[in-house]
């Protein structure tokens, strides 16, 4: 037992060693939470267009998506600091299908459980007060993640309810959920080579590599995210703000592979719950700090858990520290 509990400790250490030499150089990914947000969940047009192809392609079922509109960036501190972090994509195309857009560099079986909770959520939020149930429209929920899902290492996996023979519950499902893993790109590569990759298989190398699969011809919407990239490099407060990010996550990828190791997620989620209101309270604060150049440890002390939940993704759109305090306090406490 004094053995096994000397290696447990011995192992803990050399993560730690390697999670600090990996904060010494942060390198803010192409797939990170902020980044992915300004390529996918923005109203101008090439983010629509990148948007549309990316659904368009995941779902896989030929339909072609016109338009679509953001309806809301969210981003999950209960999930936040040392934990997940999340910013999920809403968008609503012209015929009112709904598509929730998340990257998830980090999945865990709680995820799985996160997922189905949030496409249940999701759908249930399109009844309005009266509304007819054959009105509902279908949701769509799109998952790139490193790592792959349950069973096998397909690219896209394409998931409704379906009976022990295979066949789908009825038509027109309402509910989809879509995992994309990036790792399979490198499968992909190896059969096909990298000069015959698609727009989407590119965008995914680029995700996984950080880096094009094709210096000279990256493709068209990887040359945009590039572009995109570059200009909020060059913003020193969203870079900033991208690199606490990198680094929050880059902790909650340690915690993970240490937990794993030793057998202990379960442990990890709950060994964590703790502190989570004080680790959002913080990095709300640095985030408030970097745009709005003020101290607001005072005020969000005051806030609700509901009221910090929503709080990083309203500061994202709030131009002024005094706007933002109108819409959190307008959040029921």
């Amino acid at each position: 037992m004094k053995n096994l509990k000397k290696r447990k400790e011995e192992n803990l250490r050399r993560q730690q060693r390697k999670l600090v030499k990996r904060l010494e150089g942060i390198v803010v990914h192409y797939d990170n939470d902020y980044c992915f947000k300004d390529y996918f969940g923005m109203d101008d047009l090439d983010s629509m267009e990148m948007r549309n192809y990316i659904c368009e392609y995941s779902i896989g079922n030929g339909v072609k998506i016109v338009k679509s509109t953001i309806l809301n960036v969210e981003i999950l501190p209960d999930q936040f600091g040392n934990k997940k972090i999340i910013l999920d994509i809403l968008a609503e195309d012209s015929k009112g299908n709904l598509y929730n857009i998340e990257m998830q560099r980090a999945p865990t079986i709680a995820d799985y459980f996160r997922w189905e909770y949030y496409g249940a959520r999701n759908l249930s939020s399109r009844l309005k007060k009266g509304g007819k149930y054959i009105n509902l429209k279908p949701v769509y929920q799109i998952i790139f993640m490193r790592g792959y899902a349950y069973g096998n290492h397909n690219l896209i996996n394409r998931y409704i309810m379906r009976n022990d023979n295979g066949q789908q519950e009825h038509e027109n499902p309402l509910m989809h959920r879509i995992y994309v893993s990036l790792p399979a790109i490198d499968h992909i590569v190896a059969e096909k080579g990298k000069n015959n990759l698609n727009e989407f298989e590119k965008i995914i190398y680029l995700f996984e590599h950080n880096e094009p699969c094709d210096t000279i011809e990256p493709g068209k919407m990887v040359n945009v995210i590039m572009s995109r990239y570059k200009r909020m490099k060059q913003n020193k407060s969203i870079w900033t703000m991208a690199e606490k990010l990198e680094e929050a996550q880059m902790i909650e990828e340690s915690l993970i592979e240490i937990s794993r190791k030793e057998g202990l997620e379960e442990g990890m989620e709950k060994g964590i719950e703790q502190g989570k209101k004080e680790r959002t309270e913080e990095i709300i604060k640095q985030m408030l700090s970097l745009k709005y150049h003020t101290d607001a440890s005072a005020w969000l002390s005051s806030l609700s858990s509901d009221q910090l939940e929503q709080a990083p993704a309203l500061i994202l759109t709030c131009d002024t520290f005094e706007s933002l305090q109108q819409q959190i306090n307008q959040i029921q406490s």
